[in-house]
């Protein structure tokens, strides 16, 4: 079996794959005659959309998609899936909505079919599974009317289009694009490249028992310049330490500093430098009140 002009068998395997999930396929009037003449429909891949309507109801862009918009005439895709567990059969031909682009060598709106979910496109805007299941599934009737089916042949939008596309949003989009050919491939068979898993995060070693070194202290004495004052004690404390893994930690423990009383300009700075280490990363803040005399620096 293959397509090669209207596919009036569409509405049938999409019932194949969506009814035992309890999902409803609604016939639009005229799909079986609708769809563009520039081309004969010779699909043999899908491609994966969103809308881009509004947030509210289950159906916003409906009518946009069976008659199109002033500058794009309708079909916009072949299959309409709803916020609720509906999907709309909407073109059995060729309909406007992959645009300039390929994949896998495919080109043209005639080459693939397209599948319209209702999303606003941005990631604020939930997917849940049950969603995403339904589209996988629309996608395995896609492909299973072609005579060979390979889910490698499905891809989203963004990944089509030569002009900046960028449905369908990566944000909800659970594994990627290659995530959603994996799902596919499951349901019809056949292989595709697993999704890359997540990069696993650097352990982060525990605390240390105290500073061993390796510390770069700037001991900023605050005074009040309009005043002619100046605060005796008042210090701002910038630690930097330079660990093995190369990420620097907050070490202010009492023993650094030894507090002494002077009169300083504003923005004078008096530093002490560990020479065990040239480079040293800026870490955290510090203000500090005379009380305790502190052991020498180490």
């Amino acid at each position: 079996m293959s397509v090669y002009g209207p596919d009036l068998d569409l509405a049938n395997r999409l019932r194949q794959w969506l009814n035992p999930i309890g999902v409803q396929v609604v016939e639009i009037d005229g799909w079986q005659s609708r769809g563009r003449d520039y081309a004969t429909f010779d699909p043999y891949g899908s491609v994966n959309h969103h809308t881009a309507g509004s947030r509210n109801g289950v159906a916003p862009s409906l009518g946009i998609c069976i008659n199109g918009r002033s500058r794009l005439p309708g079909p916009l895709c072949n299959v309409h899936q709803q916020r609720n567990d509906v999907v709309n059969v909407v073109a059995a031909g060729v309909a406007n909505h992959a645009g300039r682009g390929s994949w896998h060598a495919l080109s043209g709106n005639q080459s693939v079919f397209g599948l319209e979910i209702e999303h606003c496109g941005y990631g604020d805007e939930p997917f849940p599974s049950r969603r995403d299941d339904i589209a996988c599934r629309v996608h395995a009737a896609f492909l299973t009317g072609l005579s060979r089916p390979d889910a490698n042949m499905q891809c989203q939008h963004f990944e089509w289009s030569t002009e900046g596309k960028i449905d369908f949003c990566r944000d909800v989009l659970l594994g990627g694009a290659a995530g959603f050919r994996f799902r596919v491939a499951q349901l019809i068979g056949g292989s595709v490249p697993a999704p890359a898993p997540a990069p696993t995060p650097a352990p982060v070693p525990a605390p240390s028992g105290g500073p061993p070194g390796h510390i770069l202290v700037i001991i900023i004495w605050v005074s009040l310049r309009q005043m002619q004052l100046v605060i005796p004690g008042f210090m701002v404390v910038l630690t930097m330490r330079l660990f093995d893994f190369g990420k620097p930690r907050c070490l202010i423990e009492d023993g650094i500093f030894r507090l002494m009383d002077a009169m300083v300009h504003n923005q004078r700075i008096f530093a002490v430098v560990s020479k065990q280490r040239k480079a040293f990363l800026p870490t955290v803040c510090a203000v500090r009140k005379p009380g305790v005399i502190p052991g020498p620096l180490r």
